[in-house]
């Protein structure tokens, strides 16, 4: 079939096959033409070429609605209610799936007159005389007797070890899937759940109990081949046909069957098994008997939903049988009555089965009872007619059917009801007959005040269209007045919970101190208002006596965000001032600015960012160490330079690359031609010949520093991988750099090297403005630049009469090996007793001496930064803070994990974003405000 179907042209390069003979011979490379086999587009365009056929070439109806119903990948499976109509049917559909290329063959039939209208090699093998399993043919997995007409199972068992992996084995390769015999595979499933429970592992043999079971089970499943289920399920010439299906749970589980019951006008009904279902208890939860009962309500539900929804051809009227009294009543009982578990449930059992169709019926004439606890195979031979066919009564008149109506009295005594079911009444002011705290407790569960609103308003409507005539109540859309009224309901409510102490001091005319600055009172409508001195304004009466709303309320929150929105964000006093004109806040401006805090919107505009104390500096800045043994690197510029002295001369661009040592702040300038890695690699080489080798490297993130360090990395590997000799492997593993980089886009946490890059910028700006300098006057002007720089002095001069100079890093440079460190202290040894060369190494100690005396207590203070904010939590919602975008388009993400530092306040955390997750500072983030 798939080869019958072209691809199109633009197509066919992705269907590139490479192919050779011999491995010496040349690759081959082949495209495809046709649909390929085992592509996942495959079937879909099988089917779909199919589909487009029935719609372009369909001369017959029924041939175009065969292939568009009845087509399964490449088999054709249709019935036709005569031989004359199928013989029809055969040209039509030979003809039409011509016209696009496709040959049918391997007809089958269960008439032979059929096929012998077809050449031999088109029809496949069948013998009428013969209704043996020999003379069957699958469909679509089932086995079918053409002889008979009937369908069969046939399983030859070659591998029963007897273990739990033969089990599932065997439980896998027993093909129902219209659930003929989901009695015995019922059993099969049981036996599979206890297996789970044991524990067991896949070869661990069964225990004594369940491998007598299971081997019970196997000897009887061959004698499932002499079941004879007939394929027609419909009398002839049928008036009505009806879908009965049944229900019912066991300890073990739960099942559902569906029957198909016909009648034609003579009164001749045929009864006949449509489908069924089984399933073993779930082990967690542990259900009761009643909701077993309800989930097999459930299946039954849902494989009357898949019937009906495949069967178009006629009407289907409906009945559902359980056994279970407590079923029905909950079935009759309103869902929102019912705890969740079984409302959930009930819902979805009433949307396919309405409560009016089902009935009950005994146990003993439940026909699920058999599938619900399972049967061997020999038992369901015994009951083949029952099962296959019905109970008997099915083909008796309705009338005379032992089923009954469930009518259901009393609904309190329904198990699963809500034990907690709240009833609001609302009356008029004069009764106060309110659960003020119940309602606002309502309230809190609401996000907005229009909501709110239209919620209270609904309530209104629906009490008074209970207390008028139906001829008179009110439908449709809300109207303006009903939400006033809504509005004042929920006033009335808030005034009632928060000033019922003032309100009973106002109604007997007494004083009320709390509000004595407001002078309040109590209109003709019950709601208490401001008094005042304005009488005489010239304004409405809401906005000079405007209503009293409390502080710490909910409700107070959501009118002051739906104004605040309803004006477009507008500011804290702007807002005060409006909603002054219908309502008093007690103590607006501190709520107001509270509640706008917390407006995202508003936050995105101006949104601030956190900023966590400044950290303690690392131990690498706080020892003395040999110069440039831990070293900071950072790039600057560009800057412009000349090929040559002559005119016209081409202009290309250099840049700065500034090592700078932690423990003296000397620094290290060299000019790098291009930001590639390999330039990198040359300018750390000529630092390294000139400095030393360093033992640690700190860089930001550019990808310069991350590939330099990837190749040192992978360049120190493959030495120590090498076969070289033992001392030099020695010596190159002792020259390791280790290579640490701070968090993306964290320009604070390199201060010390992102301050060597502006005073270096500093002096070359003032010296050259800007001049193109050549290569070579570039590389001289920053030599002198870091010789300027290495005499900055690193404290103030000390109060020791024999010292004449300051400290500088020029000090720790000059006079020494650069590998070489100081050994011995000789700082109390006497000058007679030293060497020429120990007196040097005296005067470099007494560099260091100096060092930590006048330069280390100078790190102490903390230039900025100096209060401690809350840390930011895991979770919690940020903007991401980017100099390319404006605020409002700053990405959104969720703090995915925190970087605490030493002193446990958190400076990185890691983010995630709808592109991934980031490693950002605390101070390139903005923590949205939490709302309630």
């Amino acid at each position: 079939m798939y080869r019958a179907v072209l691809i199109d042209q633009g197509d066919r390069s992705f269907q590139h096959i490479l192919w050779r003979d011999q491995p010496s011979d040349p690759v081959q490379i082949y495209e495809l033409k046709t649909n390929t086999y085992g592509l996942r587009s495959a079937p879909y365009i099988a089917i779909r070429t199919l589909h487009q056929l029935a719609q372009d070439e369909g001369f017959s109806s029924l041939a175009s609605r065969v292939l568009l119903e009845g087509v399964y990948v490449d088999d054709v499976l249709w019935s036709c209610q005569s031989v004359s109509e199928a013989c029809t049917l055969q040209d039509d559909l030979t003809s039409l799936l011509k016209t696009g290329g496709f040959d049918l063959r391997k007809w089958a039939s269960n008439c032979p007159e059929l096929l012998s209208r077809m050449d031999s090699d088109q029809v496949s093998e069948i013998n009428f005389h013969d209704d043996t399993l020999s003379s069957s043919l699958k469909v679509l997995g089932l086995t079918w007797l053409p002889s008979c007409d009937s369908f069969s199972f046939n399983y030859n068992l070659n591998d029963n070890k007897g273990t739990k992996r033969s089990v599932l084995k065997l439980l896998a390769s027993i093909y129902d899937p219209v659930g003929f015999i989901a009695p015995c595979t019922f059993v099969a499933k049981c036996i599979m759940q206890d297996l789970w429970k044991l524990n067991l592992a896949w070869d661990d043999h069964l225990p004594s109990d369940l491998l007598q079971k299971w081997d019970k089970f196997i000897i009887q499943l061959p004698q499932l081949s002499k079941l004879r289920i007939d394929r027609h399920l419909l009398v002839p010439a049928f008036i009505n046909a009806q879908l009965i299906g049944f229900c019912d749970a066991s300890s073990q589980g739960y099942a559902a069957c569906v029957y198909l019951r016909s009648t034609d006008n003579k009164g001749n009904v045929k009864v006949r098994l449509l489908t069924s279902k089984s399933k073993v208890a779930p082990l967690k939860p542990l259900l009761s008997i009643p909701k077993l009962e309800l989930m097999a309500a459930v299946l039954l539900s849902k494989l009357i939903r898949f019937v009906v929804q495949n069967i178009k051809d006629f009407n289907l009227s409906i009945i559902a049988l359980s056994d279970s009294s407590v079923v029905l009543s909950w079935l009759q009982t309103p869902p929102y009555k019912l705890k969740v578990f079984v409302a959930n449930r009930v819902s979805e059992i009433i949307d396919t089965i309405p409560p009016n169709c089902w009935f009950h019926v005994n146990s003993e004439n439940n026909a699920a009872d058999l599938c619900s606890r399972g049967a061997l195979p020999e038992q369901l031979l015994a009951a083949a007619d029952a099962w296959f066919s019905g109970p008997v009564w099915l083909a008796a008149e309705l009338r005379s059917w032992p089923t009954s109506t469930f009518f259901l009295k009393d609904h309190t005594n329904v198990p699963e009801q809500k034990s907690n079911t709240d009833t609001f009444t609302f009356n008029s002011y004069k009764h106060r007959n309110y659960h003020y705290n119940d309602l606002e407790d309502s309230f809190n569960q609401i996000s907005s005040f229009n909501k709110l609103q239209r919620v209270m308003t609904w309530c209104h409507r629906f009490i008074n269209n209970l207390k008028i005539k139906k001829f008179c109540r009110k439908f449709g859309p809300l109207q303006s007045s009903e939400l006033r009224q809504g509005h004042n309901s929920i006033i009335r409510i808030i005034q009632n919970n928060y000033f019922q102490h003032e309100i009973q001091l106002i109604t007997k005319n007494s004083f009320v101190p709390s509000l004595r600055k407001l002078s309040p009172f109590i209109d003709s409508d019950g709601f208490l208002r401001v008094g005042g001195r304005i009488l005489q304004a010239d304004l409405p009466f809401s906005a000079k006596h405007p209503l009293m709303l409390p502080k710490k309320c909910h409700t107070t929150t959501l009118i002051i965000e739906y104004f605040h929105k309803l004006y477009l964000h507008t500011g804290p006093r702007t807002l005060q001032g409006i909603l002054c004109t219908k309502y008093w806040i007690i103590n607006a401006r501190s709520i107001i600015r509270s509640v706008l805090s917390k407006c995202r919107n508003c936050f995105k505009f101006r949104p601030s960012v956190t900023q966590p104390m400044m950290g303690t500096l690392p131990a690498s800045r706080l020892k003395a160490d040999k110069v440039f043994n831990h070293v900071g690197c950072d790039i600057g510029g560009p800057f412009l330079i000349k090929e040559s002295l002559r005119r016209n001369a081409k202009i290309s661009k250099a840049y700065l690359c500034l090592f700078v040592c932690f423990s003296t702040k000397a620094v290290h300038l060299e000019v790098l031609t291009d930001l590639s890695c390999e330039c990198f690699l040359a300018t750390f080489d000529r630092f390294v010949a000139r400095r030393g080798l360093c033992s640690c490297l700190y860089s930001d993130c550019g990808t310069n520093f991350i590939a330099a360090a990837k190749h040192l990395k992978e360049v120190h590997n493959f030495l120590n991988r090498s076969n070289i000799r033992d001392a030099i492997l020695v010596g190159l593993s002792s020259r390791s750099v280790e290579w640490r980089t701070n968090p993306p886009n964290a320009a604070s946490m390199g201060g010390l090297w992102e301050a060597g890059i502006k005073s270096a910028k500093h002096h070359l700006y003032r010296v050259i403005g800007d001049r193109a300098l050549t290569f070579e006057e570039l590389t001289t002007l920053f030599c002198k630049i870091e010789a300027v720089m290495n005499s900055r002095p690193l404290c103030s001069l000390s109060n020791n009469p024999n010292e004449f100079e300051v400290l500088t890093a020029g000090h720790f440079l000059i006079g020494r090996n650069l590998l070489a460190v100081p050994e011995y202290d000789l700082e109390n040894v006497p000058l007679n007793r030293l060497s020429r060369w120990q007196s040097v190494q005296r005067a470099s100690q007494s560099f260091w001496k100096r060092w930590s005396n006048d330069v280390l207590h100078t790190l102490q203070q903390r230039e900025k930064w100096f209060s401690s904010t809350p840390n930011v939590r895991k979770g919690d919602l940020v903007l991401l803070k980017s100099n390319l975008a404006k605020p409002l388009q700053w990405p959104l993400g969720r703090i995915e994990e925190i970087h605490p530092g030493v002193d446990n306040v958190v400076r990185v955390v890691t983010i995630r974003t709808k592109n991934g997750l980031l490693k950002r500072p605390v101070n390139k983030i903005c923590p949205l405000p939490y709302t309630n």
